[in-house]
C-alpha cells in the first residue's frame, strides 16, 4: 500500500506543474499579442496623435522608420505626433504604430518637428555611436576576466 501512496503523491505534483506551465503559457501569449499589436493605418488626411509622455522620453525608448514622424512637445509636457503626406513607423513602449498619410492637398508636406533627424528614411537605423558602446564594454569585461583567470592559474 505504501507504493500506491507514493504513486498518488507523484501524480499530484505532475498536475500542479502542468497547471503552472499552462498559466505561464497564457501569460506569454497575452504578452505576445500585446507587443505585436502594431497599428497599421493609411489615411488621406493629416494624422495626429498625442501621448502623455515627453517627446524626449519617447525618442530615447523608440525606434523610428519612415519619412515623416513630426514630434512636438505640448504645453503640459506631453508629445504630439503629426504625419502629413508621409509614413511614420515607431516601435517602442510608448507608440507602436505604422501609419501613412497620403494627404497632399494644397501641396501639404510633413510639418516641422522638434526632432527633424527622426523624419528622414535615412535615419531608419540608430546612430552607430550608440551601438558601439555596449560591445566595447563587453569586450573589456571579457579581457579582464581572462587576465584574472590567468593570474589565478599562474599563482
Amino acid at each position: 500500500s505504501s507504493y500506491h501512496h507514493h504513486h498518488q503523491h507523484h501524480h499530484s505534483i505532475m498536475w500542479s506543474n502542468t497547471h503552472n506551465m499552462f498559466k505561464l503559457l497564457l501569460a506569454l501569449s497575452a504578452l505576445v499579442s500585446l507587443s505585436s499589436s502594431q497599428q497599421f493605418r493609411e489615411d488621406n488626411f493629416e494624422i495626429s496623435d498625442a501621448n502623455a509622455n515627453s517627446c524626449e522620453t519617447i525618442v530615447e525608448a523608440s525606434r523610428f522608420d519612415g519619412d515623416c514622424c513630426s514630434l512636438n512637445s505640448t504645453d503640459d509636457g506631453g508629445c504630439v505626433l503629426n504625419i502629413v503626406n508621409g509614413r511614420c513607423k515607431i516601435t517602442g513602449q510608448y507608440w507602436t504604430i505604422d501609419w501613412t498619410s497620403t494627404y497632399k492637398q494644397g501641396g501639404a508636406t510633413c510639418p516641422p518637428s522638434e526632432y527633424p533627424e527622426l523624419a528622414s528614411a535615412a535615419y531608419a537605423t540608430d546612430a552607430p555611436a550608440a551601438d558601439d558602446t555596449p560591445e566595447d564594454g563587453a569586450t573589456g569585461m571579457g579581457v579582464s576576466a581572462v587576465l584574472i583567470l590567468s593570474s589565478i592559474a599562474a599563482g
